[in-house]
């Protein structure tokens, strides 16, 4: 069998990176000749996966246009991709199924038309929910983005920022309805669609559960990387009162919500610190940096910046607990790693944290949008000396890398 993949394997980017990128690697063990083409990566990804499933070629956006004033889902849907294909390398290009992993989309057009190209099969690996038909979860998603905005024009605005709030105020609505009509249109070309979470198709709504087949969980670690997490919490030691997010800097991951929750700790205990480890857009992390400094919480609230995995453990395994009030997720595997190393997560009782780890021992839910209750929590658990967390279901990379080889079969068969 002969597979084209379409992927983002920066993983610095996230976690669907890091997913897409070991998967890759696991593809070949399972029999299946695989090459790729590149939305993104780094040098050490790109070197390991070249051998094992090596790139035919790269889409990226054209950097003139990268440059335009527009949102970033405008310019994904209005913007082609620049292809560079190693032709002279390769020669023909063919698959038997062309596999895209993500639901951006980017990553769904490009997928889907190469698989018409080819003639091929074509699968659409789902790593959040391209679409929401719970109306109840769309509106606290448009809220938390509202609080960032209204953050951001309190007590002044910067003058930069402008175009970014006459965006959101007027448009951002409009245009994710018509935005989703677009990825509906691109879902509906793929033979099948496959959530890396049961959470993702409940999110979809009634009109693509019953389209949408799950893995549970579809995340996976290496050996050596549990090794490590379980090793870490047999040392683990967390006397300061300190807090991490490690997690990409997105809007929707709950950022306003962090400032707010904040805010209302420090109150009590000025000595409390946030760590927040990971990467965004450069507009989006200016935008949070001014909104920390405009409520003077510089002091507790610590900018790390991308830190890699390893030393992120380290860090991670001295916190007191991890702070997570994200609105969007999967299988996080900042969660997964976070109760692995022994330390406590507060979050928001979403569907995917409730379906992939609820019942898990210091794992706290609160309801989402209850900055009150967040707050609270978290003081808690900063003056509660024992904090029992179990470990949470997990599974290896071989063993989701050979759930995907029989979905591959079943499609394959259909040829």
């Amino acid at each position: 069998m002969k597979t084209i993949e379409v992927a983002n394997i920066d993983s610095s980017t996230g976690g669907g990176a890091i997913r897409a990128y070991k998967i890759l690697l696991y593809r070949a063990k399972t029999g299946v000749e695989c090459q790729s083409l590149l939305l993104g990566y780094n040098s050490q990804t790109l070197r390991e996966s070249r051998e094992r499933c090596p790139p035919i070629g790269f889409a990226l956006p054209s950097k003139i246009l990268t440059l335009l004033p527009l949102p970033h889902s405008m310019k994904s849907a209005l913007l082609p991709l620049k292809l560079i294909f190693y032709f002279k390398r390769y020669g023909k290009i063919d698959a038997d199924i062309v596999i895209s992993h993500d639901e951006t989309i980017n990553s769904l057009r490009l997928s889907a038309n190469l698989a018409e190209t080819l003639g091929s099969k074509s699968l659409a690996i789902l790593q959040l929910p391209p679409i929401y038909g719970n109306k109840s979860r769309l509106d606290n998603i448009m809220e938390a983005v509202q609080t960032f905005n209204y953050l951001l024009t309190t007590p002044k605005l910067d003058v930069r920022d402008i175009p970014w709030i006459m965006y959101m105020r007027s448009i951002h609505r409009p245009w994710n309805e018509a935005f989703y009509e677009v990825v509906d249109y691109y879902l509906k070309r793929f033979d099948m669609l496959l959530a890396v979470s049961p959470s993702i198709p409940l999110e979809m709504g009634e009109n693509w559960s019953s389209r949408v087949l799950s893995l549970r969980p579809g995340y996976g670690f290496d050996e050596n990387e549990l090794s490590l997490l379980r090793d870490l919490k047999s040392r683990r030691v967390h006397s300061k009162p300190i807090a991490v997010f490690p997690a990409r800097l997105e809007v929707r991951k709950g950022l306003s919500d962090l400032v707010l929750a904040t805010g209302l700790i420090v109150r009590e205990r000025r000595d409390f610190k946030l760590l927040v480890m990971g990467r965004g857009r450069d507009d989006i992390v200016r935008r949070f940096m001014s909104i920390v400094s405009r409520f003077n919480l510089k002091d507790n609230i610590i900018m790390m910046g991308y830190v890699p995995r390893y030393e992120s453990f380290l860090l991670r395994r001295e916190a007191k607990l991890m702070l997570y009030p994200s609105h969007i997720d999967s299988y996080s595997y900042s969660v997964a790693e976070s109760l692995l190393m022994g330390v406590p997560v507060i979050a928001y009782d979403i569907p995917a944290l409730k379906l992939n780890f609820g019942g898990v021992d210091g794992l706290y839910l609160v309801r989402e949008l209850d900055i009150e209750a967040l707050a609270q929590k978290v003081l808690e658990l900063l003056e509660a000396r024992d904090i029992s967390v179990g470990e949470p279901k997990v599974k290896l990379y071989d063993e989701v890398a050979l759930e995907e080889k029989i979905i591959l079969d079943k499609i394959a068969e259909k040829i």
